[in-house]
């Protein structure tokens, strides 16, 4: 399914491409960090650190689009969610009923 985006749209899309941004879980998370990596405009992966792991883990290939000017839309065959990019710094997503903060790296 394509989108046609807005010319906004596209350029918020286009800032998120090569970013990185990281969440710290609560406290009674078994996760060290989670991590979104926008690869381009429309392409992001999440990745998991367990306290236990070496290496963070890939735990979703996802498509993106912005809804609005700060609502943003993550979406693969199976699952979606929606997160808010508060500023230009801090993205506030919820998660299987978990709200993370993810701050741009």
């Amino acid at each position: 399914m394509h989108k046609i985006l807005s010319p906004l749209k596209y350029i918020l899309a286009r800032k998120l491409q090569n970013t990185q941004w990281r969440c710290d879980p609560s406290s009674e998370a078994t996760a060290e960090f989670y991590q979104l990596n926008f690869i381009d405009s429309s392409k992001v992966k999440g990745y998991s650190k367990s306290f236990d792991e070496v290496e963070a883990q890939l735990m979703f290939n996802a498509n993106f689009f912005f809804k609005s000017k700060t609502i943003i839309q993550f979406f693969n065959a199976d699952e979606s969610f929606t997160a808010h990019l508060d500023d230009e710094y801090t993205l506030t997503a919820t998660i299987d009923d978990e709200t993370l903060i993810f701050k741009k790296q």
